[in-house]
């Protein structure tokens, strides 16, 4: 018939085209989803190179500043002298690095929950933060910084 050299349908019926499955296609899509699960593993894993010195060294920082602080108001408690007063442990530069650390985990926390989770960043802001004295100039842009980013990532995760 005139209509086979244009329609390939099946030999039982002229209306019913046969359906010739493509192993190609089928093929193709399983290999994406292989691929993106791939990606997957290849992003996690850079994620977490990229997450785990900084987190790490915000919780280690976070931890001495921690301990240290109490243990020199004892020391200043001991001494009965109320001339003395409690030394800045970390100087601004150091300050303003570690708030640059903070805010770069940040940036990565409003796409990635185990950041949020980790350690360090918790630390920072319940252990580092309230022992900093923010009433100096320099240190004002960092935390003004912070609170920025930590504005932005809330409304990201309200979305």
């Amino acid at each position: 018939t005139p209509l086979d050299g244009i329609y390939k349908f099946s030999r039982t019926s002229y209306r019913l085209p046969s359906i010739a499955i493509d192993d190609d296609s089928t093929n193709r899509f399983i290999d994406d989803r292989t691929k993106s699960r791939t990606q997957d593993t290849d992003e996690l894993k850079q994620a977490s190179e990229f997450r785990w010195p900084r987190d790490t060294l915000l919780s280690i920082i976070s931890t001495f500043i921690h301990f240290s602080t109490q243990r020199l108001n004892e020391l200043i408690k001991l001494f009965h002298d109320s001339t003395i007063r409690m030394p800045e442990l970390l100087d601004a530069k150091s300050h303003i690095r570690l708030a640059y650390i903070a805010h770069t985990l940040l940036k990565l926390g409003s796409f990635d929950p185990i950041t949020i989770g980790c350690r360090g960043i918790q630390y920072y802001f319940q252990k580092l933060l309230p022992y900093t004295n923010w009433s100096d100039e320099q240190l004002r842009p960092a935390l003004n910084h912070l609170l920025r980013r930590i504005d932005r990532m809330f409304i990201k995760i309200c979305k």
